[in-house]
């Protein structure tokens, strides 16, 4: 990494969550652009998704759970 990507780094980290946040968005964005119509699926599945939690009818299962599951599953069990 160049001195110059390290400051800008550095500086970065002393920004507001919010503004970091928004600067990896846009460099996300520029280094691996997403199809906006993929944007906008992922987007309805997620508001989907939230509003399935909200009417009960799904419920969150627990990173430790998902691991768990996914190890039996990879140890075809």
């Amino acid at each position: 990494m160049t001195d110059a990507a390290k400051k800008l780094l550095a500086d970065a980290l002393t920004l507001p969550d919010e503004d970091q946040r928004w600067l990896s968005e846009k460099l996300l964005d520029r280094l691996d652009p997403v199809d906006e119509d993929v944007r906008a699926a992922w987007n309805q599945a997620a508001v989907e998704r939230l509003e399935a939690l909200e009417r009960g009818e799904a419920e969150l299962v627990s990173y430790d759970e998902v691991r768990a599951r996914m190890r039996a599953v990879l140890r075809g069990e």
